[in-house]
Order: C-alpha cells, then structure tokens, then sequence
C-alpha cells in the first residue's frame, strides 16, 4: 500500500487520475466476471466489457501521458547546470516519471483480458436466447481491443526502459560534481573538509575521484601558499599515498621556508601601540568591494531591463591570504544574471591579508 501511494504521488496529479481510473476499471472487470459466471443477459455482459476496454484504454493512456509530462519537466530542470547536475537531475526525474507506466500496466491489463473474456461470453451466451433484433457488429470492440492492446504494450515498454545516465550513489554524484566544479577553476572545493567518502562506496574506484585529488594537490602544490596547503592536508577524501606524500612534502618544505624568512620592520605606528601588533583586515573594506562588484553587474544589468531590482545576500570565506575560498548566494528565489554576476565577480577578488574570515555582504540595488 505504501508503494502504491508513493507512486501516485510521485505521479502528481495525473499518477491519481491512473489509480482512480484503474480502479474503476478493476472493479467494473470484476463484475463482468460475476455476471459471465452468473448467467446474466449477453447484451448486460457485453456493455459491461466494452466499458472495460474504455476504462483500460484511458488508465493506460493516462499513464503514457504522465511518464511524458514528467521526463519532459527533468529535460526542462537540467537546463543550465553543469553536466554532472543536469544528468542526476535527467535520471531523477526520469525515474520519478517512470510512476506513471508502472501504476498503468497492472490496473488496466486485467479490465483487457476479462472484458475479451466478457465479449466471447456474450456472443456464446447470446446464441442460446431469443432476440428479435439481430446481433451488434464486432466492429467497435475489436478498434478498442486493439487500440487497448496496443496502449497496455506502450506501456510495458516505456517502463522497460533503461534509466538515462550511470547509476551512483550520493558519493559518487559528489565526485562528478567536485569535478565539474574543477573544470571551472573552483579551486576552493578541493578544501571541504567536511566530505569524506563511504568505506564501501564504489566512487572509490571512480576515474574521476583519482583525477580530482590529482588536480588539487597539483594546483596547491604550485601554489606553495603555507595556508591552502594545511587546508587540504586536512581534508579526509584524498586518499592516494604518493599524493599525499608529495602534498606533506611541500607543506614541510613551505613551512619551513616561512620559518627561515625574516620578519619585515612593523609600520612606526604600530610599533609605538604595540611591536607585535600586525593590522587587521578591515570588514568594511572588504564588504565595499564586494558591493562595488555587485554594483557594477546590476548597472550592466540595468541598461537592458528598466526597474530592475535586486535584494540578495552573499555568504563569503576569505582566506588569511586575503583569496576568496569560496562565495554563496543566500538569498531567496531563484538567483537571476544579476546574483550570479555577483557571485562570479566576489569569487575573482583579491582581499587585503589577514586573518582567515567569514563576511555577511548584503545587496540591495537599486
């Protein structure tokens, strides 16, 4: 019973309409069968299985109809993402589409097999009464028999088909995703440390997970920055031992290069306050920048579409370097080109130093 409802809702509204058609139709199958059984009038057992092959007619269609709605919203729903988000968004909604086939084959193939049995019925059973007018033609119910048939084997097919895309786990997904996010220089999501993989996921074995663990280390290592490189060798998915080895080889070796590195002099203000004091990163400062990034895009914008407005709020991580690690857009609704301008500008900024911090940047143009 749970499954039947999961995918009637997985359905939405046009997976309802195949249930509460089909039912009907089961039910009206089983009175054809008493009234086969039961020796009731041809011409009542007939009408009985003609409205059989009609409800099991529409319960199939119905379904082809939902299956084609929803593969059609996933086609729609993977358009302008990255290619590892548009395929699991594709396959997604690929197998939710795939409910309504899967409620129609086995609501509307009994009403087909027991209304040809009601129709065979009627014929034999009307030969043994008296009727004045002559028999009704065949014509109607072998078009919807066929019709019917045809229908219930469309069906079977659509739900035999295979999914689009591989068949990965959650991990694995997030593989795909690290990779895309790779291609696009996104070099900060090689330092998630949240993200580990599963001990018996198969992204182990994904071509795709050794190149994106090559990437980072090959990308921070070039970098020598003594900061990124801790970050990274934090990080509990790089799992290969030479990479690894190579990564804490330079880190030692970064490390102590900024050990042996002399101390530049202080500013003479700050040494008469206090020598060891080193300036600190203003939050306004950097907030300005953003805001002055994010201006310039809503002013393109503007040109273009008169009364544009934009209310949003960006999510920033700043490294001690003063890098942009990463930038989230936290405002509600859907991002437009404007929010997205804004993200990708925020990401190309380069900070004054200091320490590593979070900055809440609030726009709101005009």
């Amino acid at each position: 019973m749970q499954t039947l409802i999961l995918l009637m809702n997985q359905g939405g509204t046009l997976g309802w309409a195949v249930a509460v058609i089909g039912a009907f139709g089961v039910l009206l199958a089983l009175f054809v069968l008493f009234g086969a059984a039961l020796r009731s009038p041809s011409k009542v057992v007939r009408v009985l299985a003609m409205a059989c092959l009609v409800l099991s007619l529409a319960t199939s269609l119905t379904g082809l109809i939902c299956t084609w709605v929803g593969r059609s919203g996933a086609e729609k729903a993977a358009i302008g993402k990255r290619a590892a988000a548009a395929e699991r968004a594709r396959l997604k909604g690929f197998l939710a589409a795939r409910a309504g086939v899967t409620l129609a084959v086995p609501l509307a193939a009994p009403p087909l097999l027991l209304a040809l049995v009601g129709l065979f019925v009627a014929a034999r059973r009307r030969l043994e009464e008296e009727h004045d007018e002559p028999p009704p033609g065949l014509g109607l119910a072998v078009v919807l028999l066929l019709l019917d048939a045809g229908a219930v084997a469309a069906s079977v097919m659509v739900q035999r088909q295979p999914p689009p895309g591989e068949a990965l786990d959650d991990d694995g997904w997030h593989v795909r995703e690290v990779s895309d996010a790779l291609d696009a220089n996104e070099w900060g999501r090689c330092l998630d440390a949240k993200w580990a993989l599963a001990e018996q996921s198969p992204a182990h074995t994904m071509g795709a997970h050794a190149d994106n663990q090559r990437k980072c280390v090959e990308h921070f290592v070039a970098e020598g920055k003594v900061e990124d490189l801790e970050a990274l060798a934090a990080v509990k998915w790089l799992e290969d031992p030479k990479l690894r080895a190579a990564l804490d080889e330079k880190l030692a070796a970064a490390t102590s290069a900024r050990a042996a590195a002399p101390t530049p002099a202080p500013e003479p203000a700050l040494v008469e306050r206090n020598p060891s004091v080193r300036p600190a990163a203003s939050p306004a400062a950097d907030i300005a920048l953003v805001q002055a990034k994010a201006r310039a895009c809503f002013d393109k914008a503007a040109k273009k579409k008169k009364r544009l407005s934009v209310a949003t709020a960006l999510a920033i991580e700043v490294s001690a370097a003063g890098k942009v690690v990463a930038v989230r857009d936290t405002g509600s609704g859907r991002p437009d080109a404007v929010r997205k301008c804004a993200v990708a500008s925020a990401k190309t900024l380069k900070l004054k130093a200091g320490d590593a911090r979070k900055l809440d940047v609030v726009l709101s143009f005009p």
